[in-house]
């Protein structure tokens, strides 16, 4: 049974291009408050027709709802991906390997690392996906100063995506 091999098992290119809005919470120094914004975003990696993975950039601009005075945080994220393909949907993890929120208020720039994505998405038409995924970023370091910062967003967000393979 020599040439039985399938080239299904053969790796492409996988390119994820992404927009979203989340929402949820903000917390620091045992406050909470309303956070919600755009992201956009960009998965890149390989796949075959069981599952993907690769390198996740995400840019975030979250309004934070507080007291007094609201507060713009601009996000980035870098991190890994791995996901799984089903016939109609597709689930995947991500690690955020550096982190780094730029807050008007506090005139600094946060950062961090060890966050994560956990995403579920539905096929919508022949490329298109709805996707609901839940993201935790933690900052423990705001940058000019020597204050210890623990800062966390956690949020929900609802994107459409374009997983394209080649």
């Amino acid at each position: 049974m020599l040439g039985t091999f399938s080239p299904a098992s053969a790796l492409g290119i996988w390119a994820e291009p992404y927009a979203g809005y989340e929402f949820g919470d903000r917390e620091q120094n045992n406050s909470s408050y309303d956070a919600s914004g755009i992201n956009l975003g960009f998965r890149l990696g390989a796949t075959n027709s069981s599952m993907f993975f690769g390198v996740e950039y995400a840019l975030s601009n979250i309004n934070i709802d507080q007291p007094g005075t609201d507060d713009e945080i601009k996000t980035t994220d870098l991190g890994a991906f791995f996901g799984l393909n089903f016939s109609m949907a597709r689930l995947w993890l991500t690690y955020w390997l550096d982190s780094e929120g730029a807050s008007d208020n506090a005139n600094g720039t946060y950062s961090g690392s060890g966050g994560y994505k956990i995403g579920c998405g539905f096929k919508l038409f022949s490329s298109a996906s709805l996707n609901f995924e839940k993201t935790h970023r933690n900052w423990s370091e705001l940058e000019g100063s020597n204050l210890n910062q623990n800062i966390t967003i956690d949020a929900v967000m609802v994107s459409l995506s374009l997983p394209l393979t080649f």
